[in-house]
């Protein structure tokens, strides 16, 4: 994804934006596993209904979590799952 948002309000806001725009919003887990230093791996399925189109949108979503004493610390979202690896093999 290319947006970034920091913050309890940016996050809140953006996603406040687009609950807006889908009249039906849903994400299933389809996969999760644990990384090293405190990361997790997970691919979710979004599936959202246009609110004022009735298009109906399916993808995967590829998520790298950071954790720290337990609170997640930054989400990161990506459309393949290759450059959510990429990302992680970078951080290490």
């Amino acid at each position: 994804m290319t947006e970034g948002f920091k913050g309890l309000r940016a996050c809140t806001a953006a996603w406040r934006e687009w609950f807006e725009a889908a009249g039906d919003y849903r994400l299933t887990l389809r996969e999760i596993a644990g990384l090293e230093g405190g990361q997790v791996f997970a691919v979710l399925e979004g599936a959202l209904v246009g609110k004022s189109t009735g298009i109906h949108v399916n993808a995967p979503i590829f998520v790298i979590v950071t954790l720290r004493d337990g609170l997640i610390l930054r989400i990161d979202e990506y459309l393949e799952r290759r450059e959510a690896l990429k990302a992680v093999d970078s951080d290490q």
